[in-house]
């Protein structure tokens, strides 16, 4: 197994979060106009939405498809575990939630280039690899 890119790595979880927040924004663009909210309270429903999306589909694209989210297959990265067996939904969870906070996704690319290391604060919590397809 060789562990994935730095680049690649960020780009497939851009990628997805990308996917997510255009989603989020799509399904609430309704509320701007039935509700007559203001923009700020549209934005802010949106982006709360996107991390709960976030979550969601990439726990479930991630435990189908064995690792693999759609930024994964175009980026050619895979998730697995660090004992080379099936992630679990506990894994999943924690480091999708993680990954959906922007701080912590902020120090771990910094931790990633600072260190000069292939895992991330999040593979070390919890337990996994991001590793070539």
């Amino acid at each position: 197994m060789d562990y994935a890119q730095r680049k690649n790595r960020l780009l497939s979880y851009l990628f997805d979060l990308l996917i997510t927040l255009g989603a989020s924004m799509g399904i609430f663009s309704f509320t701007i106009f039935s509700f007559h909210i203001g923009i700020i309270y549209y934005l802010l429903i949106s982006v709360f939405a996107c991390y709960f999306l976030y979550i969601l589909s990439v726990s479930i694209l991630l435990k189908i498809s064995k690792g693999m989210t759609l930024g994964g297959l175009i980026f050619n990265v895979r998730i697995t575990q660090t004992k080379n067996r099936r992630l679990s939904a506990k894994q999943l969870l924690i480091r999708t939630s993680l990954q959906g906070l922007l701080p912590f996704v902020l120090l771990d690319i910094f931790y990633l280039y600072k260190h000069d290391t292939n895992l991330s604060v999040i593979d070390k919590i919890t337990s996994t690899l991001v590793v070539n397809r």
